[in-house]
């Protein structure tokens, strides 16, 4: 307050500006409010749930289904799946069908196939050797699998239309 007689001029300035500074000072925290940031809970603060169930780690890709594959399938029965997807054959499936069948060993078993080329091979190596020939005929073999597939379907029906032909 001033230190000056509450009924002179120079009194009512001074209350005028210890009104318009009290004014600017709750307009001031005003602004001071709207601009602070939201805090985020931290993992020790905030629900009470969040501190009774821990936050999952995150897994590369393809974590979970190798854990899963060593929770659910003993020693046995991974060596039979892979003991199958080295000797799969077509035999008397059609081209889709194994080429179904090979993409879930394939799954089962992904560290026989580390990569595209040698998925092809093993493609390559599934089909009849009619169908083979018949793919590797061109300028040049399969390297991409989508190429692979849609090369041995196509020889698949060349082979079915020679047949009723004959």
């Amino acid at each position: 307050m001033c230190a000056t007689k509450p009924n002179s001029a120079r009194a009512k300035s001074c209350n005028y500006s210890s009104r318009l500074q009290r004014q600017l000072l709750e307009q001031q925290q005003e602004m001071n409010r709207l601009q602070e940031v939201p805090q985020v809970p931290v993992a020790n603060q905030g629900d009470p749930w969040n501190l009774e169930v821990p936050p999952a780690p995150v897994a590369p890709a393809g974590h979970k289904r190798t854990s899963l594959r060593g929770m659910y399938y003993n020693r046995e029965t991974h060596a039979a799946q892979q003991d199958e997807f080295n000797d799969i054959k077509q035999g008397s499936m059609t081209v889709l069908e194994a080429v179904k069948k090979f993409e879930k060993l394939a799954c089962l078993c992904p560290k026989l196939v580390p990569n595209k080329i040698e998925k092809v091979r093993r493609l390559m190596k599934m089909f009849h050797t009619d169908i083979a020939k018949q793919m590797n005929a061109g300028s040049s073999p399969p390297t991409i699998v989508a190429n692979c597939i849609s090369r041995a379907i196509r020889a698949e029906n060349w082979i079915n239309q020679d047949k009723e032909t004959r």
